[in-house]
């Protein structure tokens, strides 16, 4: 059974507060490797994820005295075989952040649903990687590109279901609705 942690965002500057990083220093078994699986299937937008936030999260781990041997990440053009061994034998799991419904088309796409489901080390999601975590993934209408509301099943690693963000461009959402008579 995995460890979970769902967090909304974080600080560019320090990602892990300390006590998150004691807490998850404490709950890792091993620093063998750890896997992205980026916020996109998109190819494009796995490449810019690689190349600018894969590595600003290995430096907020190393930050708090977490150093990986190995660091993988998820990608469209991965093979099924590759991608399951890949998350089985790491001692983490991290679902970046970004569009829930394409993240989740990624680790899908790739047969990881059962896997992260089943996975026994360390899982931490972060906004759409944090609501793809719960048991329902709920949008509700905060930007253009989501201003419907979309309730979806995610992994159901914890029974719970979480929305971290519930603002619409600077507006208070219900303010918003009663101010345009929906």
């Amino acid at each position: 059974m995995s460890i979970n942690y769902f967090c909304s965002g974080f600080d560019k500057k320090n990602a892990f507060f300390p006590l998150l990083g004691e807490q998850l220093k404490k709950d890792l078994k091993g620093t063998k490797s750890i896997v992205y699986i980026p916020r996109s299937n998109d190819q494009e937008k796995v490449k810019n994820t690689l190349m600018r936030f894969v590595p600003i999260f290995t430096e907020h781990f190393k930050n708090i005295g977490v150093v990986f041997d190995n660091v993988y990440s998820i990608t469209p053009d991965m093979d099924y075989e590759t991608a399951k061994k890949l998350v089985q034998e790491s001692d983490m799991v991290m679902l970046m952040g970004g569009n829930p419904f394409k993240q989740q088309e990624l680790y899908s796409s790739k047969g990881l649903t059962e896997v992260l489901q089943n996975y026994d080390g360390v899982i931490l999601g972060f906004s759409s990687g944090a609501m793809n975590m719960s048991k329902y993934i709920i949008i509700t209408p905060c930007s253009s590109e989501y201003p419907d509301f979309d309730i979806r099943e995610g992994l159901n690693l914890s029974g719970i279901s979480i929305y971290p963000h519930n603002n619409f461009e600077g507006d208070v959402f219900p303010l918003k609705v009663e101010a345009e008579g929906m």
